[in-house]
């Protein structure tokens, strides 16, 4: 609700704060946001490693977000090693989850006759 401004005013540091609590605790919605506000620097400095890590925790719960952000990661060799093998394999897990941006990224790549 801080977050959104949600029936209280918007506070970021007090979302955060809550994301970071629920996210410790395994609760896998608030490990995907911080894994965002991290690559965002949404109340925080911007540290692409620990936006994996949340990523990955929300991930290994089946976040099929958290998913298409860590392929993306991958991708990009943003927080990790460039592995785009890990990329198309992250990317069609999103897919098979319901993730439209994962399944456009996963028929773009085949028009251009990428392989994973």
């Amino acid at each position: 609700m801080y977050s959104n401004g949600d029936g209280v005013p918007r506070d970021d540091a007090k979302a955060l704060e809550w994301f970071r609590k629920a996210a410790e605790q395994g609760e896998p919605t608030a490990q995907y946001a911080m894994g965002c506000r991290y690559e965002q620097g949404r109340g925080l400095a911007v540290d692409f490693a620990q936006a994996v890590r949340w990523y990955r925790a929300a991930a290994d719960q089946g976040i099929g977000p958290a998913i298409c952000n860590l392929a993306d990661k991958y991708e990009h060799g943003k927080g990790v090693g460039k592995d785009m093998r890990m990329a198309f394999a992250l990317y069609r897990e999103a897919a098979r989850n319901g993730v439209v941006e994962a399944q456009r990224w996963l028929e773009d790549a085949a028009r251009r006759g990428l392989k994973g």
